[in-house]
């Protein structure tokens, strides 16, 4: 017991939390504490339920053909009664032939659920993430390789005009799904990464940095930002670098912010 709580300790001390992940984790051993049973895709669900309306209909058909013959058989004359092993294979060789004219069941074949294409519910983030030296955050897009340059430059001639004395403490950098580990179906959830990003955002690993404002670039990161972080919204880089008029406008509307991040103090 004494070794685990000093192994906690030191976890504590080089910033690795410990935590219980809600589902099991791709090449992970199962936990005899959380062993929750693995959630059902919905396409296995479509399936199941599609066989059981097959066999339900299956089922309702052979017993009609049996009531409907039984009562052919009570009302009809006999003049050539065929032997009993010949009439059970006549039975026999009808009923896979009124099974798949029936029309109840093509009716569920044709309104089985197709199963959801992955580039429909995949989600990818490639983000970066800027430390800077006053304890403001700038969470953008990354750029390509041809663009990288530019955001670079454009973004340290914003930082100088604003406070000469900044510069960058880290660069971080989020993918999302995690590199070299298999899209699951969770994966494929907006809350998830949603939920993804704000941990990472509030991590042991920036713990000992403070956060005072967060600058986020671009409206179309805002859908991946929780609702209980602050930010300010900057437009995208790529806009600004195309568009001189945008610069412009943007230069002009951000003077409250500007005077708000020259104020900031040096942490370092």
């Amino acid at each position: 017991m004494g070794q685990q709580v000093q192994r906690l300790h030191y976890l504590q001390a080089f910033g690795i939390c410990q935590w219980v992940p809600r589902v099991r984790l791709p090449y992970a051993a199962p936990s005899p504490v959380c062993a929750w049973p693995q959630p059902q895709s919905p396409h296995a669900r479509a399936q199941d339920y599609r066989q059981t309306l097959l066999k339900r209909a299956h089922t309702q058909t052979l017993a009609s053909a049996s009531v409907q013959q039984t009562s052919t058989a009570k009302v009809a004359p006999t003049n050539n009664p065929l032997p009993t092993s010949k009439a059970q294979d006549t039975d026999q060789a009808q009923a896979p032939a009124s099974v798949a004219a029936s029309p109840s069941i093509k009716l569920v074949t044709e309104q089985a659920p197709a199963q959801p294409t992955q580039a429909q519910t995949e989600i990818h983030l490639d983000l970066t993430l800027d430390v800077l030296t006053n304890g403001w955050w700038i969470l953008r897009t990354t750029p390509s390789a041809a663009q990288r340059r530019l955001q670079q430059k454009l973004l340290a001639q914003i930082l100088f005009a604003w406070h000469p004395q900044v510069d960058y403490l880290t660069s971080q950098r989020f993918v999302w799904p995690f590199p070299h580990l298999p899209v699951t179906e969770i994966m494929r959830q907006p809350e998830q990464a949603r939920l993804s990003l704000y941990a990472y955002l509030t991590g042991h690993q920036f713990k000992a940095i403070p956060r005072h404002h967060l600058l986020v670039c671009g409206d179309e990161l805002t859908t991946w930002i929780h609702s209980s972080l602050d930010y300010h919204l900057w437009p995208n880089l790529d806009t600004l670098l195309k568009d001189p008029q945008q610069k412009a406008r943007f230069w002009h509307q951000q003077q409250a912010l500007r005077a708000q991040f020259a104020a900031s103090p040096l942490l370092l």
